[in-house]
């Protein structure tokens, strides 16, 4: 009879703890990343390969459209720029086009540290990552980087001519999409920080003047050599996603 009873604590030991996984060790997350890591660059190489075939195509007809709009002269001041620049863009197409299967595998990392009913909506979870990052990605380039070039191209002295290298547009281009597909993560980030218990839709609250302070100097930081207006219209979204978080952050503090 005590086995018995022995034997049904042992087994009610190794079964889930209120819906959630047993306790891991830290090298067993390690090992968990490092995994998740690995099948995330096996997807992404071979969009890679095959992306580069497409690149000079997607730099030709997106990524230098910007620049024709705003009447921005370009060139190239190294000898292997414009191949090198090929294999940069078609490595970001990939990250770009494997969005939603990485942030997938992101998730399943997280996974232990959810409920049972949470796992369930893993795949909405990683749409809903996904989304916010293109739609950042769409922001930045359709809004924040013609603003950047106009602004750019007519400043100074109509004496000089404004022309740009092709290695400082493009990392204009990239970090100013790279900053707008982050930010546009706000929500997500909220949504995890209150689900492990290090944020409070109270603490947002209260702290909502201090908010709007840090994300104006974000703002400035993301948008390089644009003007105040710029500066104001990539910090609407910026408020508009900060209010989202607050309620993504109360609906999550009820889901515990």
């Amino acid at each position: 009879m005590i086995a018995e009873e022995s034997g049904n604590l042992n087994s009610g030991d190794n079964q889930e703890v209120g819906g959630q996984e047993p306790e891991m060790s830290f090298w067993d997350h390690l090992d968990e990343l490092r995994g998740r890591l690995l099948k995330i660059l096996i997807g992404v190489i071979p969009i890679w390969f095959i992306s580069i075939a497409f690149a000079q195509d997607i730099i030709n007809t997106i990524l230098l459209h910007p620049a024709e709009l705003s009447k921005v002269k370009l060139q190239n001041i190294r000898p292997f720029g414009q191949l090198m620049l090929n294999f940069e863009v078609s490595f970001i197409v990939a990250l770009i086009v494997t969005v939603p299967y990485s942030f997938y595998h992101l998730w399943q990392f997280i996974a232990p540290a959810l409920h049972r009913h949470e796992k369930k909506a893993l795949l909405w979870a990683a749409f809903f990552s996904s989304f916010c990052f293109l739609a950042g990605t769409s922001f930045g380039y359709f809004v924040m980087i013609p603003m950047t070039l106009s602004f750019a191209a007519s400043f100074g002295s109509a004496e000089v001519l404004n022309m740009f290298s092709l290695d400082e547009y493009m990392s204009l281009i990239f970090s100013i999409l790279i900053g707008t597909s982050l930010i546009f993560e706000l929500p997500v980030l909220s949504y995890l920080l209150t689900r492990i218990g290090l944020l409070t839709p109270e603490f947002m609250t209260k702290y909502r003047r201090h908010a709007i302070i840090i994300l104006m100097i974000l703002a400035a930081f993301v948008s390089p050599g644009t003007d105040p207006f710029s500066m104001l219209v990539l910090s609407l979204p910026l408020f508009f996603l900060y209010e989202s978080s607050i309620l993504i952050s109360k609906w999550a503090v009820k889901k515990k």
